[in-house]
């Protein structure tokens, strides 16, 4: 059976009910409830622009699901870690899993990341530039050599998710100075 061409792959992840699933599942205009992914989901998603499809990788981001994301590491091109811009009450832990994430040796310097800060129709929300701040994101931006961008998103909407996706198209491959 021929493999089916792509135009490159992506690893999305973070923290259990930051939206992730729902940003795919929109973009994919796949209108069925959505319950939190178990493991791990395998996509296509065709994008407006980009000339084959995106292999997306959906990962579980509960509690002990988080240590599998590294077995996707290696294989992706790219990785989008949603940001539940409402959830304020797990900053510290958050911050720990991007530490981890951005040190860790497969990823530090080489994988394009792209922190989108989803459910910015939201009333109560954190500022995305708050965010920042606070999970210290421009020190890392400052001092690896992969790109490393933010974008605020409204995954239920699809708002902002196209974007995501064409950033990581356009970074993938490539090392910032």
């Amino acid at each position: 059976m021929a493999e089916k061409k792509i135009a490159f792959s992506v690893l999305i992840i973070g923290l259990d009910g930051s939206g992730k699933t729902t940003m795919i599942r929109q973009h994919a205009n796949l209108k069925s409830e959505v319950f939190p992914t178990a493991g791990f989901e395998i996509q296509y998603l065709n994008c407006s622009g980009i000339n084959a499809p995106v292999l997306v990788y959906d990962c579980s981001g509960i509690g002990r699901a988080r240590d599998n994301w590294r077995t996707f590491y290696d294989a992706c091109d790219g990785i989008i870690f949603v940001i539940d811009s409402t959830d304020t009450q797990r900053l510290s832990v958050l911050k720990k899993v991007i530490k981890d994430l951005l040190t860790d040796r497969s990823i530090k310097d080489k994988k394009p990341i792209l922190f989108a800060f989803n459910k910015q129709d939201e009333e109560d929300i954190m500022e995305k530039e708050d965010f920042v701040q606070e999970l210290e994101i421009n020190n890392f931006k400052r001092t690896q050599k992969n790109p490393i961008s933010t974008k605020g998103i409204t995954g239920k909407t699809g708002d902002g998710v196209l974007d995501c996706f064409q950033w990581i198209r356009d970074n993938k491959g490539s090392k910032h100075s």
